[in-house]
């Protein structure tokens, strides 16, 4: 191709620009560079140019598109300074034009400012400033800003300076905010400006720890000796008298403002304003914090905070500038935040117009795809009639549809902007590069448009700790000078963005700022999740900057236990609230999990709504008629039928009831049509019961392999050049050490099998290994050709035919890892069933991209009891919960009075066709008993009745200030430890060595050192003749040079343990188990 570079770099990056281009294009002018050029060389200039962005970088690509036109590629660096299809200016000329400020923006930003200026009074304290100095202990009895708080309360009220702090003692515990004090009569949450202030101040380094809030555990410690003439309550000294004239002006400009504007009807508002406001002081406290002043030799004034220099700790910033430089930072954020939200194009990048192009094409018509096209027309035009509202999608198509690609083109036709930014939240502990790698080849992106999160803080720390040049750098995750909790610390995989200089302070290093400046971030959720949990604080910022700045794409919506899901929902609340689109695909979605979701966006939409609103809310008449009335848009899209869109109407609070209930009714209208349209389809996974003599996991095992050979000789496909019948077949389990247990069980009975075993607790490289294997294998949209001639298979095919062997199963025994991101089709599969929705997920995988119609002949078997039930048996507690973990059956929650799969799914004479029917529909027990369980664990959260810890009632509750509720409803379960191994070398013995972290230090603690374990705690087991897609030690370490991965990160693994005597089993065929020492 012939292509064409423009230059509108300023400063240094015309220089740095000029050097790359110059070494890839001839230069046709001063900012002109031209060359013909092939795709992998334009890649490696834009990587080029990517890496070395700036906030002054911006070049232009375009290409020689025929017809007399040049086509924009892509922008490297600042968009703005080119036009919307990449025209390049002749000339500047200023324009000014009214900064209109909205009255919320004000108002959080008067707040914010206030709340700066008071957020660290109480370190005027005597016994902090003697911490600071070394000489008095760390902890204290009264957290620092609950004294800032009752100082700012006293003086408010007319005491003066030295008079407050003697107040402060005597009315530590009492829980007023405001005028107001929170307790039982008084649930509800902030109601005016007065409390959104106080709020601030108390929670600006956590929510309150107790269930409701109130300063007892976090704040005040009871149990740390509190005498009135404490140094604690003592000053050190008085701020000027300019400070308090700032803030009494503060106070009374932002009283002035908010007249009128407090009491219940106001809940909303101001929980919105609390949002963006504490979001900015947090911020504002982080970054300011962080900056290095000169050293001061005069040591006598209050200080805020200490710097480690080389020559050791010392004191750092003064105490009233500190407080002037939050103070200002935070209004100048929340201006900056509104506006994010506004135009999140004006600061950060969007996928360029190639990318774009390559996502929106439309697909072949004449295949199973082609629902698509009609998907995507609909959204296109719900968008162009709704051009300001947000819009909820649920895209229900089956399994093997392409619900992925085209979750990502609802993305990009949704949008408001004409470079669409997204995230893609998948329900995995752990991504590995393969799996962005995938994603990436699938929708025809550059490493320019695509970041991955691949490790969380515990791989970071890691790093951080054994690599000594940044020994320097150790003692900062931990904890600072206000003891604040370490920040989890993303490490990603992707391109380089630049961040406007307001961004950039936040996010020093260039792992993170990947995470917000990523046009398409594909992650874990588990990193976005701090979006909707306060107390995670810089977390919870960083999060919600990624969240305020571009739509969600949230991946088999219902894989979620339901705790876990009330985590998920609550980012979709705030994505609502930015305006944000979210599209939730799942083809199993229930009708709890769809009301749920609709009532997380729909309150988000709302809070929204009161925010935009507030005292001078607009007419319905001075709008457009169409967005007077939308709240927002609902889109429910799949392959069966056409789409269907909808506007949701803003009705007053009585009347949300009865929206929802029609809703709810949409809902049920689309299930029941679209389960009539697939009832008219061929048969694509047709499951056999496989009945047991005995409620034992003997007796199970026998039944699986009973179920592995049945299947197998049903659909082995058999080799043209050997005559060796093989099979790829799915054993899916619910747990690592059942898969580990049935993979050595199937590779000892079936000697003439290929047996491996995929799951979480593996090295990250023999992971990655093994998903690239597998994603290679078991593409099969094009049929076998690529198997049969791929070497290792052929290997095994031409041996077994030497040895004349008639068969080779391929055999993968899989944790629920496999029903979540990856993109498989097995020939047949055994099923241990822990809940209805995994029933369906997993048969997904078979059978998934060739669609061929199995008639009479059952690909699938499902055993007549789960495997935890029978565990249980044997240790005689048959009635014990059996679908759980995962699943929905808890001791404290619903439990499921039978667990016989022949009595509680839909069989008709012992067969069963499983589509989304078995879920969906009304004839299975199971899903009725799943629901059922979902409602009480969900619905107290978000559901119809609001509740006490309800997050969408009108007039949120106070319990929302308090870490108790979300703690309570965490992502994932938190009663494990991590640990971290590795596969060392052993130089002594010459062979290889377990070694696993050990953190040193607490509160600063200075990293840790790796110590290596033996048998009694890392046991190793040799891997069986016949167990498939493992590797040596040498051969990984082999593979870590051939990807150019470090082997200290490769040959490292997470593992979580639930006791102090758990020990682990690194079996090298079938990876690395947990064993309870009793076993």
């Amino acid at each position: 191709m012939h292509v064409i570079f423009i230059s509108a770099c300023q400063k240094r990056a015309i220089r740095r620009s000029r050097a790359i281009l110059d070494s890839y294009a001839l230069r046709a002018g001063e900012r002109c560079w031209m060359s013909p050029m092939t795709t992998e060389g334009l890649q490696d200039v834009r990587a080029a140019l990517a890496r070395n962005a700036t906030r002054q970088t911006s070049v232009a690509c375009y290409q020689n598109d025929g017809r007399r036109r040049m086509k924009l590629l892509w922008i490297v660096g600042a968009r703005g300074r080119f036009g919307p299809e990449g025209h390049f200016p002749a000339g500047y000329r200023r324009i000014t034009t009214p900064v209109r400020v909205s009255e919320w923006v004000r108002h959080a930003g008067l707040a914010a400012r206030l709340a700066g200026l008071l957020h660290d009074l109480g370190k005027y304290s005597l016994k902090f400033q003697e911490k600071l100095r070394g000489k008095a202990e760390l902890a204290d009895a009264v957290r620092h800003e609950w004294i800032s708080l009752k100082l700012w309360q006293a003086v408010r009220s007319g005491m003066d300076w030295k008079t407050a702090w003697a107040n402060v003692y005597t009315k530590r515990l009492e829980m007023f905010i405001g005028e107001r004090e929170i307790c039982n009569a008084s649930r509800y949450g902030l109601a005016s400006a007065q409390e959104c202030v106080d709020a601030l101040v108390s929670t600006h380094h956590g929510l309150f720890s107790s269930r409701l809030p109130c300063p007892e555990g976090r704040l005040v410690r009871e149990n740390l000796p509190c005498p009135p003439d404490d140094a604690l309550f003592t000053p050190w000294s008085e701020p000027e008298g300019s400070f308090w004239e700032l803030a009494q002006r503060l106070d009374k400009r932002l009283s002035a403002a908010a007249v009128g504007m407090a009491g219940e009807a106001w809940i909303p508002y101001w929980r919105s304003v609390f949002l963006y406001a504490r979001a900015a002081l947090v911020f504002a406290d982080h970054t300011v914090s962080a900056l290095e002043c000169p050293p001061n030799k005069d040591t006598s004034p209050a200080f805020a905070n200490t710097h480690v220099a080389p020559d050791g700790r010392r004191l750092n910033q003064h105490l009233a500038d500190h407080l002037s430089r939050v103070s200002e930072k935070a209004a100048d954020l929340v201006w900056r935040m509104a506006n994010l939200v506004e135009r999140p194009e004006a600061s950060l990048t969007g996928l360029q117009p190639c990318s774009l192009e390559a996502v929106l094409r439309p697909a072949d018509p004449e295949s199973r795809f082609a629902w698509q096209n009609t998907a995507a027309d609909a959204l296109a035009e719900a968008r162009e009639a709704y051009p300001t509202s947000g819009a909820l999608v649920f895209n229900m198509a089956g399994t093997g549809s392409g619900k992925t690609r085209m979750n990502v083109r609802a993305a990009c036709v949704l949008s408001r902007s004409g470079a669409p930014r997204f995230s893609i939240a998948l329900n995995l502990r752990s991504l590995t590069l393969q799996t962005g790698r995938a994603l990436q080849c699938q929708f025809g992106l550059s490493d320019s448009d695509l970041a991955t999160v691949i490790g969380d803080d515990v791989t970071r720390k890691l790093f951080n700790a054994s690599n000594i040049k940044e020994k320097e750098n150790i003692a900062a995750p931990w904890s600072d000078d206000d003891g604040n909790p370490a920040e989890t610390e993303a490490l990603t995989s992707g391109g380089n963005w630049p961040l406007p200089a307001w961004l950039e302070s936040f996010f020093p290093k260039p792992q993170e700022r990947r995470i917000v400046g990523a046009p398409l971030l594909v992650s874990t959720i588990d990193y976005l999740i701090a979006a909707g949990e306060p107390h995670r604080q810089g977390h919870h910022v960083k999060a919600l900057l990624r969240l305020m700045s571009a739509d969600l794409v949230l991946d088999e919506i219902d894989s979620y236990d339901p705790e876990s899901l009330v985590a998920v929902l609550r980012l979709v609340q705030w994505c609502a609230f930015f305006g944000r689109n979210v599209i939730c695909s799942s083809a199993t979605l229930s009708r709890p999990v769809a009301q749920a979701v609709e009532a997380a966006y729909a309150s988000g939409a709302e809070m929204a709504c009161a925010l935009r609103h507030g005292k001078s809310a607009c007419t319905d008449e001075e709008k457009p008629r169409s967005e007077a009335k939308t709240l927002y848009v609902l889109a429910f899209i799949d392959d069966a039928l056409p789409p269907l869109i909808k506007a949701v109407p803003h009705v007053p609070e009585k009347g949300r009831a009865e929206r929802a209930a029609a809703l709810l009714a949409l809902y049920d209208s689309r299930v029941s049509a679209q389960l009539e349209a697939i009832a008219a389809l061929p048969v694509y996974r047709h499951a056999e019961l496989l009945p047991m003599a005995e409620e034992s996991v003997s007796t199970w095992m026998g039944a699986v392999t009973a179920g592995v050979q049945k299947l197998h000789a049903r659909h082995a496909l058999t080799d043209a050049r050997s005559g060796v019948a093989y099979s790829f077949g799915l054993v899916r389990v619910a747990n690592i050490a059942t898969a580990v247990d049935v993979a050595r069980h199937l590779a000892k009975e079936l000697p003439q099998a290929r047996v491996a075993c995929y799951h979480a607790n593996d090295w990250h490289i023999a992971r990655f290994h093994k998903e690239k294997r597998l994603d290679f294998l078991l593409s099969r949209a094009e049929g076998d050709r690529h198997i049969v001639a791929d070497h290792e298979i052929r290997a095994f095919l031409d041996e077994a035919a030497h040895e004349e062997r008639p068969d080779v199963p391929f055999i993968v025994v899989a944790t629920p890892v496999e029903e979540v991101g990856r993109d498989h089709d097995f020939d047949w599969a055994v099923l241990d069933v822990s809940s209805a929705q995994s029933l369906v997920q997993a048969a997904g995988r078979v059978n998934r991209h060739r669609l061929r119609p199995c008639g009479d002949a059952p690909n699938i078997a499902v055993p007549q009891f789960n495997w935890r039930h029978c565990r249980n048996s044997d240790r005689g507690e048959p009635r014990a919960p059996a679908f759980c973990w995962p699943g929905y059956e808890g001791k404290d929650k619903e439990r499921y009075s039978i667990h016989d799969l022949a009595q509680i799914l839909p069989w008709r004479e012992g067969r069963l066709v499983i589509t989304a029917d078995v879920r969906l529909g009304e004839d299975c027990r199971l899903a009725r008993r799943d629901d059922k369980a979902i409602v009480k664990r969900l619905f107290p959260y978000f559901g119809p009745e609001t509740g006490e810890y309800s997050f969408v009632a009108e007039h949120s509750p106070a319990a929302l200030l308090s870490e108790w509720v979300y703690n309570e409803t965490p992502l994932r379960n938190r009663m494990g430890r991590t640990e971290t191994w590795r596969l060392g070398r052993d130089a002594e013995r010459l062979g290889d060595s377990y070694e696993a972290f050990v953190y040193q230090g607490e509160r600063r603690g200075s990293g840790g050192q790796w110590v290596e374990r033996d048998e009694r705690s890392f046991r190793e087991v040799d891997a069986l003749p016949n167990a498939w897609l493992w590797l040596d030690a040498e051969t990984m370490r082999a593979q870590c040079e051939a990807v150019g991965m470090d082997e200290e990160r490769a040959l490292s693994a997470e593992l979580v343990s639930y006791s102090d005597t758990d020990r682990w089993e690194y079996d090298k065929g079938f990876g690395i188990v947990r064993r309870p020492a009793a076993e």
